[in-house]
């Protein structure tokens, strides 16, 4: 398909922490997904999101403007399709808003990223 890589898949980074979306965008990058967008915000990520169509959204719960859990029912509005990974550092488990959960806590975190985009 037009505009998919070796992986297959396209990938849309919302967080507000830089230092976690350039972790997030180098290990998928370098296991052959297409990082689209990157975003700080909720808000900002709805628009990329509609523009973008994303395969998968990796969304933060808790960023400023807008949560994820408050932006992920617009996303999946404007992205059609896209799944939804919930990434925060405060939940402990996959929230209802979301279809997979990948906690910030922890070295595993890269492994599991893959492993749920996969």
């Amino acid at each position: 398909m037009a505009g998919k890589t070796a992986g297959g898949k396209k990938v849309l980074i919302v967080d507000d922490e830089p230092q976690i979306r350039d972790l997030m965008k180098r290990y998928l990058v370098k296991a052959g997904y297409e990082v689209v967008g990157e975003s700080s915000d909720g808000e900002d990520a709805i628009g990329k999101a509609s523009r973008l169509k994303p395969d998968f959204v990796l969304l933060d719960n808790e960023m400023p403007v807008l949560s994820g859990e408050d932006a992920a029912g617009r996303i999946r509005q404007a992205a059609g399709s896209a799944r939804i990974v919930a990434v925060s550092g405060s939940l402990t488990s996959r929230p209802a808003w979301s279809d997979a959960f990948l906690s910030k806590t922890g070295l595993a975190m890269v492994g599991e990223l893959l492993d749920l985009v996969e």
